[in-house]
């Protein structure tokens, strides 16, 4: 299976889009060879997770850029994903008390978009 992953990768994403991905200082819009349909999609990544004030900051800035160039490509519906810190193993190991749904929840409180 992961094989078949790397192969798919190899195909979608170059050095340079991974690059362009991870270090760009402004959002990335990365688009196909192809018409964008009417009523495309578009996916914007944010960092819900992180205490730092800079990532609210971009988030905020990549949501409302996403927002305002998919109102100019033919009414791009856009989708927000995100994701949270999973339950920390060790913790759980040594910390019998522990509580994995307390602490999933605790994370989940913390995360809200308005």
């Amino acid at each position: 299976m992961a094989h078949q992953h790397d192969r798919l990768e190899a195909v979608i994403f170059t050095p340079t889009d991974w690059h362009l991905l991870r270090k760009c200082p402004s959002p990335v819009w990365m688009v196909k060879d192809q018409p964008w349909p009417e009523g495309g999609k578009a996916l914007v990544a944010v960092n819900l997770a992180s205490e730092e004030p800079y990532h609210n900051a971009l988030n905020e800035k990549l949501v409302k850029e996403t927002i305002e160039l998919a109102e100019q490509v033919n009414h791009t519906e856009v989708h927000l994903v995100g994701a949270y810190p999973v339950t920390p193993i060790n913790i759980a190991i040594e910390l019998p008390e522990f509580d994995p749904s307390v602490y999933n929840d605790a994370i989940r409180g913390n995360i809200c978009w308005q």
